[in-house]
């Protein structure tokens, strides 16, 4: 099983970037596109975000979800959707570069941002700081969920989200992590990494259940460092 951090990586384009506040326990309901005519847009986003990240066929398989989401994009959003349209088609052909490209960090924002404010999915907003996640809540509905990871740290961090089954022991991540196989039941639902002062995010259709978030990312950036999970930085939600 990869670490979270490169599961990320692999899939970059789902961690969207966007500006938003810490919820509370309560998550912010919605009901459905602000205009029927985005629905078509929503709904092949969630799809695009919504392909299982572990599966060795992940690009193969969400590369023409995120071109079916480009083709329906809304005028206010096409341009950025655009760009991460492309940038996906450059990650398929292995080209790493993409995850440095500032101008793919500010698209992802754009469509996040709209996302969350137009799709009229279930919004859960939590802030990443050293080391913790603020404004986490308890628990929220079953449904498609924006899920935004807002950095105000000084380091960067990355809100890794997997449903668990209920008795799954979950006081050392890392022996998820490093499994060559996850423990049954574990389902990477999705990760948003994000740059200090950024924030970043994604979409999913999240079923009934126990969820876990946690920080993989070393402390101080180093690749023998502590993971951030060690210091506090993780912590559980329940789907209802």
């Amino acid at each position: 099983m990869r670490t979270a951090t490169k599961v990320m990586l692999a899939t970059a384009a789902t961690a969207l970037v966007l500006g938003v506040t810490a919820c509370s326990d309560d998550d912010d309901s919605k009901s459905g596109p602000s205009n029927a005519e985005y629905a078509e847009f929503c709904e092949a986003k969630l799809a695009a975000d919504s392909v299982p990240q572990m599966s060795p066929t992940y690009m193969e398989d969400v590369l023409p979800l995120v071109a079916d989401a480009n083709e329906a994009a809304p005028d206010d959003i096409a341009d950025a959707m655009e760009i991460v349209h492309t940038s996906y088609e450059k990650m398929a052909e292995g080209d790493e570069s993409v995850f440095e490209d500032p101008e793919f960090a500010a698209a992802q924002g754009d469509v996040a941002v709209w996302v969350d404010e137009e799709c009229g999915f279930t919004s859960v907003s939590v802030k990443s700081v050293d080391y913790s996640f603020e404004g986490l809540p308890s628990s929220i509905s079953a449904g498609p969920v924006s899920f935004l990871n807002e950095n105000t740290g000084e380091e960067p961090h990355v809100a890794v989200v997997m449903k668990v089954p209920e008795n799954l022991d979950l006081s050392d991540p890392m022996e998820i992590l490093m499994a060559e196989e996850p423990p049954k039941g574990v389902e990477m639902v999705g990760a948003a990494f994000v740059a200090p002062g950024d924030t970043a995010g994604f979409s999913a259709d999240l079923e009934p259940g126990k969820y876990f978030v946690f920080c993989d990312i070393p402390v101080g950036g180093e690749e023998t460092g502590d993971p951030h999970f060690l210091h506090g930085m993780q912590g559980t939600f329940i789907v209802t």
